[in-house]
């Protein structure tokens, strides 16, 4: 199976995963559902981004991992339609998602969806971001941390004394100036994945920047813990007329135009973006028109678009690239 990664450092990855490597990391996530509580008869729905599946396994007639993915291009009530039809027992669900269908599900019945687990991925979850979750769905949220390279990374226990590593099947490293950090102190994530044999990663610079825990959670797994996790916290983008726009959605349209090396998009005011482009293979004066005509798609006629070519992107102080930025608030 070959992925795209979601070019949240705004440099897109194609990886390549083999029937081996998927059933090893579908030991490891189980490892993380089963330890908060989850049963092979749940029913587990997903706002999240996924690969999109194949036919349905024989055992998922039998009422066993039945899973659903409801998709991000549907329009938020269809969302919430399907999430309330559904009525999950297990809801994976992006911050970024909870975000965009948040005040639409307060509008509704909030309490119409009660699922008996729910775990989020793909952002930073923020304690505020949490606190709402919690408040809609009524139980705590469980957060993992993974990424379409390593599989799952580390995830948190119904303790939430921090985020147990995965350390039997990755080499996880903090690293900051050269040096491996001391417990307390911010890294960057180098990994070194130990179950994928159709593409190796090997000490490969994820973008993150994590803190080490020196503490054992009181569940009593040997993993050790992560304090918590930073730099994947990309804005959501709000615009002039009332919408809401994932920057997922602005970093699937920017990663698949030809000519594109990296990209970066600021949201200055409602109606103003900035866009940095690096110039990549069969980049052409017809790149830019076409940036220019597909973000305006989602972002509206009305705005102004800002596309500069740059030579190189700079990371920003927390160390890590983030491909979309808002700096509206409100």
């Amino acid at each position: 199976m070959k992925v795209r990664t979601s070019g949240s450092t705004g440099i897109p990855l194609d990886i390549l995963i083999g029937p081996k490597d998927l059933r090893f990391r579908g030991a490891v996530i189980m490892r993380a559902f089963f330890a908060n509580a989850y049963r092979l008869t749940d029913r587990v729905v997903s706002l999240a981004d996924f690969p999109k599946k194949g036919s349905p396994h024989w055992y998922q007639s039998l009422g066993i991992r039945r899973h659903k993915n409801i998709p991000a291009f549907l329009g938020i009530e269809e969302q919430i339609k399907e999430l309330q039809g559904e009525n999950p027992d297990l809801l994976i669900i992006n911050p970024s998602r909870f975000e965009v269908i948040e005040e639409k599900l307060r509008e509704t019945d909030p309490h119409a969806i009660r699922p008996r687990i729910v775990m989020t991925g793909g952002n930073v979850l923020a304690r505020e971001s949490r606190r709402r979750m919690e408040a809609i769905f009524g139980v705590p949220v469980i957060d993992l941390y993974s990424s379409w390279e390593f599989g799952n990374i580390a995830w948190e226990c119904s303790h939430r004394a921090g985020y147990h590593m995965n350390t039997d099947s990755l080499v996880i490293e903090l690293i900051h100036e050269g040096r491996r950090v001391s417990p307390g102190e911010r890294g960057e994530l180098i990994i070194t994945g130990l179950d994928a044999y159709a593409m190796p990663f090997i000490r490969y610079q994820i973008g993150d920047i994590g803190l080490l825990s020196d503490h054992r959670c009181p569940c009593g797994r040997g993993l050790p813990l992560l304090e918590r996790i930073e730099g994947r916290n990309n804005d959501l983008i709000r615009l002039a007329d009332g919408r809401i726009i994932s920057p997922f959605t602005i970093s699937k349209i920017l990663r698949f135009i030809t000519g594109i090396a990296q990209f970066k998009m600021v949201q200055e005011r409602k109606d103003a973006f900035q866009i940095l482009i690096v110039r990549g293979k069969g980049f052409s004066p017809e790149t830019v028109e076409t940036v220019r005509r597909e973000m305006k798609k989602p972002l509206g006629d009305e705005v102004l678009l800002d596309i500069q070519l740059v030579d190189h992107i700079p990371p920003d102080p927390s160390g890590k690239i983030r491909a979309v930025i808002s700096r509206v608030r409100s």
